[in-house]
């Protein structure tokens, strides 16, 4: 009996073990998708991929690499589809891989091709300023000040 139970137990382990390894590659394959969806211009298909990995299972297991090379996704799809949306989900995932591991975010970053880093621009820009929202002193039209005040409130998540 005890030998049924241990050969069960090892069975088990093993199809957890080949599970969890098929989604690890099952996350890899998608993000690579998402990429491969924008090269070609097709910005629907980027899109599914990229809120497929947003759903709370396979968020958590995207490594800091994955989120960056997502959040340049979600810029490069807020050119043509839900702009703002977009926008705040790429800063999302850019805040969250250097959270998870900044050392390997920066890596990502730092080798981006050229006509990527406009992307990789704005996000930093757009985090820093969720982060740090200019002074409304500092902004001598007091409709300016206000103007600046909305803007700042309709990019928080």
């Amino acid at each position: 009996m005890n030998r049924i139970l241990l050969i069960s137990a090892i069975s088990i382990s093993a199809i957890i073990a080949s599970c969890s390894g098929a989604m690890s590659v099952d996350v890899a394959d998608t993000v690579r998708q998402a990429e491969q969806a924008i090269a070609k211009g097709d910005m629907a298909a980027a899109q599914s991929a990229g809120d497929y990995l947003l759903g709370d299972e396979n968020l958590s297991s995207l490594s800091a690499s994955q989120l960056a090379r997502l959040s340049i996704v979600y810029m490069q799809l807020a050119d043509s589809v839900d702009q703002q949306s977009n926008i705040n989900k790429a800063t999302d995932l850019y805040d969250r891989a250097i959270k998870l591991n900044a050392d390997s975010a920066a890596d990502y970053y730092n080798n981006l091709s050229p006509d990527l880093l406009q992307y990789y621009a704005a996000m930093s820009e757009h985090s820093a300023r969720r982060i740090s929202p200019p002074s409304l002193d500092s902004i001598p039209d007091e409709a300016a000040a206000m103007h600046l005040q909305e803007d700042s409130l309709q990019q928080l998540p």
